[in-house]
């Protein structure tokens, strides 16, 4: 976890002019790398986990940025929905939510000899027997996120896709019933990052 804070502090300092563009609040990066748990507090964060994402109990406008970063795609769509929404509750007006999400079967990382849309081809009842409780993945498409965030007041302020270069991969499977609605589009986007805001 160490690790991840320090790469998250990385990135955002990167992008520290950006950031400062976007956002209607003074930004200052912190150019520290942290070494134990207990140095976060020199970042102005307050180590709270475990804590339940749906109803975090935080003060309201309380937080000027948040991130995620491949979480969304393990948390089911319906708790999704009030997770972003406990979101928007906590961000303060003006503050911005950052989610990288990955759409491909997290087993194609390792196993090559399936594709990262192998899991589309699969019933829910098969998926069900398939898909582990400690890495849950939920399936969901680009466009089921964007139905997801059409139900919260938050605003996207920018949304890179990642497509592949072509759609041979998707377009040869025989797909689950459950993904045969999809636009091909819709089902060969990979993975997405999203750039959020409270207005």
């Amino acid at each position: 976890m160490i690790d991840l804070i320090n790469d998250s502090i990385t990135r955002i300092n990167k992008h520290a002019d950006k950031i400062q563009n976007r956002l209607s609040i003074p930004f200052t990066p912190r150019q520290l790398q942290i070494k134990h748990i207990d140095e976060l507090a020199q970042l102005g964060i307050n180590w709270i986990a475990p804590l339940d994402a749906r109803n975090t109990g935080l003060p309201t406008a309380s937080i000027d940025f948040m991130s995620n970063t491949a979480t969304l795609e393990h948390i089911p769509a319906d708790d999704i929905l009030l997770i972003l929404k406990e979101c928007y509750r906590l961000l303060k007006p003006g503050a911005l939510l950052s989610c990288v999400i990955d759409f491909a079967d997290h087993y194609s990382y390792f196993d090559k000899n399936i594709n990262p849309y192998n899991f589309l081809t699969l019933s829910d009842t098969a998926w069900a027997l398939l898909n582990s409780p400690i890495h849950y993945q939920n399936r969901l498409r680009y466009s089921d996120y964007m139905a997801l965030l059409a139900q919260t007041p938050l605003k996207i302020v920018t949304q890179e896709i990642f497509r592949p270069a072509t759609f041979d991969a998707i377009s040869s499977l025989k797909l689950a019933p459950r993904f045969e609605k999809y636009e091909l589009d819709d089902l060969a986007i990979v993975g997405m990052r999203l750039l959020l805001q409270r207005s």
